[in-house]
């Protein structure tokens, strides 16, 4: 097993905004965390938290990216920004240890309607947008939302799908409700991610993915990034333990193929009581391949798990 983690989802930009630092001691991701693994590429994920809107969704998407850029900038000698396949490939030649960063927007609602905002972020170097979070947008309707077809995806929703796959800019699709979720794939001509979710049929969360989703997910050439989130692991969170979490990532293993599984860990976007016990933060992750390879997987999949599909999946669809 190499020590090597991607992780395809996390909140700490909304930490920045708070006043924090990427290295602040309250965070579940720390910069001086990821550069104990031999490389640690995470996804930055621009969350559109209303409680922060004060000039615009668009407006703070953008204040939320230069939070991160500036960290970049302040740590460049440990941080780099990867937007495409040639920087992915050399960033994982280099010897010395570095975080790789990839910017990614949680909730469409940043695009105001405007498909020029979508063409101004990929610019910015945004490479995964979700769709929606739990509400409905201008896009989609989200997890929280009736299934009927009024909570699909709209037609300004799919002009973006259809932009976003010209760009090159992957669809997240783990916030959407299951109408629009269906709505997406079928005229998505790219593979999907859903960054940040789990199993519906271990744990009837409205976040989690059914069994058909995992499968269509898997057919398209995507890739799901399981969530260290206990409520989403067991509706008894109680039991929502580490040996939880590998019977989800069992499930999408034996369900997607050995191929679709990932890491999506939603660190610092959830309370730490939250968090599987012994996965507290991302210094932690390297339990869960230890707990993997106890659990009969062998190194080859626990790499797989941990890093290398989601490596195999960004060098196939980063332009």
């Amino acid at each position: 097993m190499k020590n090597i983690i991607i992780d395809s989802h996390c909140d700490t930009a909304l930490k920045l905004l708070s006043g924090s630092n990427i290295n602040s001691n309250t965070n579940q991701f720390t910069l001086n965390n990821a550069l104990k693994y031999d490389k640690y590429l995470q996804f930055f994920a621009m969350y559109i938290e209303p409680e922060y809107v004060k000039d615009g969704e668009y407006d703070l998407c953008n204040r939320l990216i230069d939070l991160v850029k500036n960290e970049v900038y302040n740590n460049s000698k440990y941080m780099k920004i990867i937007i495409n396949k040639n920087e992915l490939e050399q960033y994982f030649n280099e010897k010395n240890r570095r975080l790789g960063v990839i910017l990614t927007v949680e909730d469409a609602s940043c695009l105001e309607g405007k498909i020029d905002n979508l063409y101004n972020l990929f610019d910015r170097g945004i490479r995964v947008i979700g769709l929606t979070w739990n509400g409905k947008n201008q896009i989609a309707g989200g997890a929280d939302c009736s299934n009927t077809n009024n909570d699909g995806l709209s037609k300004f929703g799919e002009e973006v799908v259809k932009k976003m796959n010209e760009l090159g800019i992957i669809i997240d699709v783990s916030h959407l409700s299951e109408k629009s979720f269906y709505d997406v794939m079928k005229i998505t001509n790219k593979p999907v991610m859903a960054s940040h979710s789990c199993c519906k049929s271990i744990c009837n969360h409205r976040r989690n993915l059914s069994d058909d989703q995992i499968k269509l997910i898997s057919k398209n050439g995507g890739i799901i990034g399981v969530n260290l989130y206990k409520d989403f692991l067991n509706i008894d969170t109680n039991k929502a333990d580490i040996e939880c979490l590998v019977k989800h990532i069992r499930h999408i293993f034996n369900i997607g193929g050995k191929e679709c599984i990932g890491l999506g860990s939603d660190y610092d976007g959830m309370n730490i009581n939250k968090v599987v016990i012994g996965l507290e933060n991302n210094s932690k992750l390297s339990n869960l391949s230890k707990y993997l390879k106890r659990s009969e997987f062998t190194d080859e999949e626990v790499d797989r798990i941990m890093w290398k599909n989601q490596f195999e999946f960004l060098k196939r669809e980063l332009k």
